[in-house]
């Protein structure tokens, strides 16, 4: 006689302190998309273009909600997350009248679905691979939304006037997902039949040095060598170690990633885009390279 012994595991979530009903249950709404960080500016145009009459209620009520992108939402069921949409500050311009007239407008910035941050001297750019859109909801009525806050600046001599920025380009293709399975997606091959790859920034008024991160995963049985060139100036290479690829290789590592970071000068004060060349050296029938 056969025995099955069923083992049933339960996970304990605490729903104390979470909504009990959504902003979104009431009300009227409009969802704004945003691809792009930046201010986004509403006015009575576009209001009317989607069906909001301005006159019909107070524009001092106009509120946005939405928790600001910021990239993929964790995996892990303990890591925390936010249970209902928040409002957001915005700047209201003209609407201190209570009429939404042809010149008002109000302004928020809505952040872009995709991560970039700052870490050990370096820029990081993570891909959401869910969604290329963030989106944030518009509606009104009730009570004044939230302003943005006005600070009195001190005044102070301009000794070091800030004339310059950083500028940050981002190229991610999400063309390839090597198991077929999974989150890791990644970009252009280099292969036999596409041994280079060039790629094309602008960079109008630039005054100072260009840093470029380069990720790549090699899937050759040997060794792999990328070159990197700038308008036919040589930057650096990078080196991938080889995958096992003989008939033991079923369960074994499919890719391996290795990455590089370059500063160059650049073309100074030049209207002319700066372009990436990405070159193989060696022997093209070993070359199997993704862009990550």
């Amino acid at each position: 006689m056969s025995r099955v012994v069923l083992l049933f595991f339960f996970t304990a979530i605490s729903f104390i302190g979470l909504s009990q009903n959504s902003v979104l249950s009431t009300g009227n709404w409009l969802k704004l998309g945003v691809t792009e960080s930046g201010i986004y500016r509403i006015d009575q145009n576009f209001l009317n273009s989607q069906g909001i009459v301005t006159d019909s209620f107070d524009p001092r009520t106009l509120k946005i909600y939405g928790n600001g992108g910021g990239g993929i939402l964790p995996q892990g069921l303990a890591k925390a997350r936010i249970d209902d949409l928040k409002e957001n500050a915005v700047r209201r311009v003209g609407l201190a009248d209570g009429t939404f007239d042809q010149e008002d407008y109000v302004l928020f910035y809505g952040n872009s679905p995709h991560e970039i941050r700052y870490k050990d001297n370096h820029w990081l750019f993570r891909r959401n691979i869910y969604s290329d859109t963030s989106y944030y909801f518009l509606t009104y009525g009730g009570d004044a939304g939230l302003e943005l806050e006005e600070i009195d600046l001190p005044i102070l001599n301009a000794d070091n006037p800030i004339d310059q920025y950083q500028k940050i380009f981002t190229h991610e293709e999400d063309e390839f997902n090597i198991l077929a399975s999974g989150r890791e997606w990644y970009g252009e091959i280099m292969n036999r039949s596409n041994p280079n790859l060039t790629f094309t920034f602008p960079t109008p008024d630039l005054v100072d040095s260009i840093f470029v991160s380069l990720d790549l995963l090699g899937r050759s049985s040997e060794r792999t060598t990328v070159n990197l060139e700038s308008d036919g100036t040589f930057l650096g290479e990078i080196s991938i170690l080889p995958i096992n690829s003989g008939p033991s290789a079923t369960y074994d590592i499919k890719g391996r990633g290795s990455n590089g970071y370059f500063t160059f000068a650049g073309n100074k004060n030049s209207e002319n885009p700066v372009q990436l060349r990405l070159i193989n050296p060696g022997d093209p029938d070993l070359l199997q390279v993704h862009l990550d």
